[in-house]
């Protein structure tokens, strides 16, 4: 065995020179390789069936343990925060014109602030938000907002566009929380 070290040793020495070490090159037989990948997936997927379906138990839901844990939720009531709220008077507003019709919107709304200091600021600039309000409506069709996905669509536009006119004017960010509609007629 050490006769057949030294011939390769020899050889290495020769074409690379005295200083640098044999090396020996691994060959991987792709014959072995696929069996052992495929015996590695069949032994995961073995694993994964067993735990989830032999040794892991899902809890037990029952009626009673749900009930338990509602009358539970309502013995800490939590506290409501009252926020206070801007109202704006009812107003008509013209509508973007369909099919050469013009159409009107009667709204009537609240604002709510986050605190006593954005409801003072957003009192003081009532009339850049229904300025926003009018501009906001004059590009909504009738049938964008006749709609319950369109009211939705038409909250959030104005409470984007009145906590940009509170940061724009007070620096208060995302002053206003909600926007309530008392009365929204469509004509």
């Amino acid at each position: 065995m050490a006769d057949e070290e030294k011939p390769a040793e020899a050889e290495g020495e020769e074409g690379e020179g005295a200083a640098a070490p044999a090396r020996r090159r691994i060959q991987i037989n792709p014959r072995i390789i696929l069996p052992i990948l495929n015996t590695v997936l069949v032994l995961t997927a073995a694993g994964t069936f067993a735990y989830t379906k032999l040794l892991y138990k899902k809890p037990v839901i029952s009626e009673y343990d749900e009930l338990a844990k509602q009358k539970e939720a309502l013995k800490k009531p939590e506290k409501p925060v009252e926020k206070p709220l801007v109202n704006f008077e009812q107003m008509t507003i013209n509508v973007a014109p369909t099919s050469g019709k013009a159409h009107f919107a009667t709204i009537k709304l609240s604002i709510e602030a986050r605190d006593a200091d954005a409801s003072k600021a957003a009192a003081q600039l009532k009339d850049a938000m229904t300025d926003r309000l009018i501009a906001s409506l004059a590009r909504k069709q009738l049938s964008e907002l006749n709609t319950i996905q369109g009211k939705l669509l038409l909250k959030a536009e104005l409470l984007r566009e009145f906590n940009g006119v509170l940061n724009a004017s007070a620096r208060i960010g995302a002053g206003i929380t909600d926007v309530y509609f008392s009365t929204f007629i469509l004509q």
